[in-house]
């Protein structure tokens, strides 16, 4: 399947930052929809988007920019009969689709490619891509054929690039209209020494067929036998025919894993296996794959997509080889950094107290910026000595810093390769280098502790939810390691509410919130980059959920520009005419206690293809103390009820303490990450039950009313 090729590097998905004035061809959500839009600006928060729009980052998976300014209509040429001829072939493949799939937006028509592995390293990728749009935002999409080549490294070739329509009009490849351009540099990322080749296809309009190749030729690997092939079969259109080839010198051998071939495609996952001309050769050839239909809150595409990885080593050995290489010569703290790393720590009384203290320190001190020149800065990251001195570094380089000076302090602890959990899984079975991000890992007496110190706000031993419940590459410890997912408390929100409850109908709440993990972190870093003037609005939009006509009193946010501190917000609000009248009975929603809409969006559908993905494991925890007016009499409020699922778990109760006073709490944990496709139903089944027992109200009798019926 079609690829971007890029710079080889660690690049942290949630931490970038992009020069102003860029006009975006396409934003790719995490949710799968794509949206075109003209980005203004960019940072670790937000996209903000021409006339104001801000959209999380976190929700915004990639962007796709480019410079164009329009793409100049060209003249239909006078076509050779090969051309011809694969128009007709395309045409037909798009026919036999279109009564498979009649309401497609795109249909892949070819999608071929080619892994030459040479005796001397070298080696050569071609792909050839066929693609028909039929729909006016996929133009954006599959307007640019783009290719990168690296200087001294690499060299990569439009071989072809052609627009077929249904008119005939037949628009070969101009190479004169091939745009070579160097990556931009931005606040947070740069790569030395690439280009990308770009074709803007010309009169690609609906209806009409994309057909390119690309070559890329790679002269001077930066290690001989790192040749690690990987092909996709499918994606979110219809595939005609999508087929790799993997050639490697007949006395060697290549390993792979096949996954997600199921059904009347299980027996493709095995290649058939030639030799010729001193090649052995391998064949994948899939035809007529089905979309991935997306759903709501689904895992990446690639999780759910039929696909083969291969390598030329049996096990991860090598690849341990040279990470070790690589990573421990540039841990040695020189005597500066030494000297510094002993000052820092010098009240430090426990082992733990010094890990925070050099954790905080390297997350707020050291800025995240990346700037990579070849394999060496970006695999391997630069010396820890350098990263210190001049106070930026990329995540592979806040690794390593980290590191030396926790040898400094005598901890033991090693970089971790890793790819992110929004990220399609990496398969350990096949060793290669497809990770996406680097951490570390910390060994404490009795335990490991895994940190991540690219992130300015997470607290010790916080970490971003991206990282949790993955397999990842231990490298000093030389194994595959988990980090395994938090307990719902150690990722919790926890809301105390003191309500008071007047004869005249009017509600006083005074709200204290904590947090744990990756929420309290998220939260911190929000409030801290939002402008305070800001902050006030944020807390108005809180409290108007709970009752259009509340007014906030005050409110208070601590600690959320210090880092070694727990965050946590209170405010005050009243609410005028908060219950709702039935006869003589007042009926009192308790805030917050009904479960909020959004918590069901990934339960919409009847059924489920595809598994729900959330980021991480969390708890939710709600304890409320309610004062009444002396004399109310209390009618009914919801019974204790617990309700167990193998993915999560809810309790609530309420208890009258005396005449004048109740106590009610409420906990939501969910203890997956992933909710299985097998278990969608019992879980959603689950999760009504939730909904439909939280909407539970308290029932009161005024002082008055209660006279008339004694």
């Amino acid at each position: 399947m079609k690829t971007y090729l890029k710079t080889f590097c660690f690049v942290l998905a949630a931490c970038f930052f992009v020069s102003s004035a860029l006009r975006c061809e396409v934003l790719q959500m995490q949710s799968g929809e794509e949206l075109n839009a003209e980005v203004k600006s960019a940072d670790s928060k937000f996209v903000i988007l021409k006339g104001g729009k801000r959209l999380p980052r976190s929700t915004v998976k990639f962007i796709r920019f480019s410079d164009k300014k329009g793409v100049k209509k060209a003249e239909s040429a006078d076509y050779s009969p090969a051309l011809k001829e694969r128009a007709k072939e395309l045409f037909e493949r798009a026919e036999e689709l279109k009564k498979l799939y009649p309401s497609g937006d795109a249909f892949i028509l070819d999608d071929t490619g080619e892994y030459l592995y040479r005796k001397d390293g070298t080696r050569r990728t071609r792909t050839r891509y066929a693609v028909m749009i039929l729909k006016e935002n996929l133009k954006n999409v599959f307007g640019d054929v783009i290719a990168y080549e690296q200087k001294g490294r690499t060299s990569a070739k439009i071989e072809e690039a052609t627009v077929f329509c249904p008119d005939g009009g037949i628009y070969p490849l101009e190479p004169e209209n091939i745009r070579m351009t160097e990556p931009q540099s931005a606040e947070s990322f740069y790569s030395a020494g690439g280009r990308y080749l770009t074709y803007s296809l010309p009169n690609l309009e609906v209806g009409c067929i994309a057909d390119y190749t690309l070559v890329v030729e790679n002269y001077n690997p930066y290690e001989k036998d790192f040749f690690f092939p990987y092909w996709n079969f499918q994606g979110r259109f219809p595939v005609y025919k999508s087929y790799v080839k993997v050639r490697v010198p007949k006395e060697r051998s290549i390993y792979y894993a096949a996954r997600n071939f199921k059904g009347k495609f299980k027996k493709l996952s095995r290649p058939k296996v030639s030799q010729k001309k001193g090649f052995r050769i391998y064949e994948w050839n899939v035809d007529k794959a089905p979309p991935v239909i997306p759903e709501p809150s689904m895992p990446p595409l690639g999780e759910l997509t039929m696909h083969i990885k291969a390598s030329l080593f049996e096990d991860w050995g090598p690849i341990f080889d040279w990470t070790n290489k690589l990573y421990r010569e540039r841990i040695n703290a020189a005597r500066q950094l030494r000297d510094f790393t002993l000052d820092l720590i010098k009240d430090c009384k426990t082992d733990e107290e010094k890990v925070a203290k050099i954790y905080h320190y390297v997350q707020r001190e050291i800025r995240y910026i990346a700037v990579k020149i070849g394999i060496a800065s970006g695999m391997g990251g630069y010396d820890a000595n350098l990263t210190w001195k001049r106070k930026w570094g990329c995540c592979v380089d806040k690794a390593l810093l980290l590191t030396a000076m926790l040898k400094v302090a005598g901890i033991d602890s090693s970089p971790i390769d890793i790819r992110t959990n929004n990220e399609t899984k990496l398969d350990f079975r096949i060793p290669s280098l497809s990770f996406n991000h680097a951490i570390s890992v910390v060994n404490l007496p009795g335990k490991k502790v895994f940190l991540d110190s690219t992130n300015y706000d997470y607290r010790y031993p916080q970490i971003a939810a991206f990282n949790y419940g993955v397999n990842v590459l231990n490298v000093f410890a030389r194994k595959i390691d988990y980090i395994p997912l938090p307990l719902p408390r150690e990722n919790g929100s926890f809301y105390d509410y003191k309500i008071v409850v007047s004869s005249d109908n009017r509600l006083s709440v005074s709200e204290t919130l904590n947090y744990t993990g990756s929420r309290e972190a998220e939260l911190k870093s929000y409030y801290r980059t939002i402008k305070k003037k800001e902050r006030r609005l944020v807390f108005e939009r809180m409290i108007k959920s709970v009752s259009p006509g509340a007014r906030l009193e005050e409110y208070k946010i601590n600690n959320a520009e210090v880092l070694e501190k727990p965050f946590s917000m209170a405010m005050k609000y009243t609410a005028d005419e908060y219950m709702q009248k039935a006869g003589d009975i007042f009926i009192f929603p308790i805030p917050d206690f009904e479960m909020g809409k959004w918590e069901m969006s990934p339960f919409s559908l009847e059924k489920r293809k595809y598994p729900v993905q959330y980021s991480v494991s969390m708890g939710k925890y709600y304890d409320y103390e309610i004062k009444l007016p002396v004399g109310w009499e209390i009618i009914s409020m919801p019974k204790k009820t617990r309700i167990k699922n193998k993915h999560a778990s809810f309790f609530m109760m309420c208890r009258k303490e005396g005449q004048a006073k109740l106590k009610c709490r409420k906990k939501f944990e969910r203890f997956s990450r992933v909710i299985p496709a097998k278990d969608y139903k019992e879980y959603k089944k689950f999760l009504r039950k939730v909904a439909r027992y939280s909407k539970e109200n308290i029932f009161l009798r005024g002082q008055k009313r209660a006279a008339e019926y004694k």
